[in-house]
């Protein structure tokens, strides 16, 4: 997969694409009802904010809009009524100050290795060998993410972004059977875990 978009169409496309996907743990006894403005508008204007904005992505299995305070007060479309009651999370509320919120999103698969995979690569769930099940099983999984593909974090370091990934990433991993082939055993009893992993996130961000 080959990008050949200018770099004043990327920067402008992630502005509006890669944004924020507010799902997050909060205090979940205690619900936000104080009544706060709907508008989330970024602090400053288009002609302050930075040719190569932050970019922060957050995944989470199972949250919905009510998981976070963000969108309290919010309307999710034209005509709808705003989120009256939300999970009080306070701190995420005031990270969108200077943010771009979305209300209107999609998941490209409803399980999260195959809607991983999406993400990182852009591409329909499908096109991964994991067609018939939405997550990986236990043991060693053969990489979904096949070699030769651009993924996201790729393409933000071709425009010059520095990149990390924290947490569950749950799309294959090929460890080494000491022999240089991938380790197959379901309890990882040929991994011989003094080698480098053959194929795993440092490959692909």
């Amino acid at each position: 997969m080959n990008f050949h978009i200018p770099r004043s169409r990327i920067t402008a496309a992630l502005h509006i694409a890669a944004a924020l996907l507010l799902f997050a743990c909060g205090n979940h006894s205690l619900f936000a009802l104080d009544d706060i403005s709907s508008g989330l508008s970024a602090k400053g204007d288009a002609t302050t904010r930075p040719m190569t904005p932050n970019i922060l992505i957050m995944m989470a299995d199972d949250k919905g809009i009510g998981d976070t305070s963000a969108y309290l007060n919010v309307q999710l479309s034209p005509g709808s009524p705003p989120v009256e009651k939300t999970l009080r999370t306070p701190n995420l509320k005031r990270f969108t100050k200077s943010a771009i919120v979305f209300t209107d999103g999609y998941a490209p698969a409803s399980m999260c290795s195959a809607t991983r995979y999406s993400l990182l690569t852009g591409r329909f769930a499908h096109r991964s060998y994991l067609q018939y099940q939405g997550w990986l099983p236990h043991g060693p999984n053969t990489p979904m993410i096949q070699k030769g593909l651009t993924t996201l974090p790729e393409m933000l370091q071709a425009n010059g972004y520095h990149t990390a990934g924290i947490g569950k990433y749950h799309v294959g991993m090929a460890f080494d059977n000491g022999q240089g082939k991938p380790a197959e055993d379901f309890f990882f009893d040929d991994v011989d875990f003094t080698k480098p992993i053959l194929d795993d996130p440092t490959h692909h961000d």
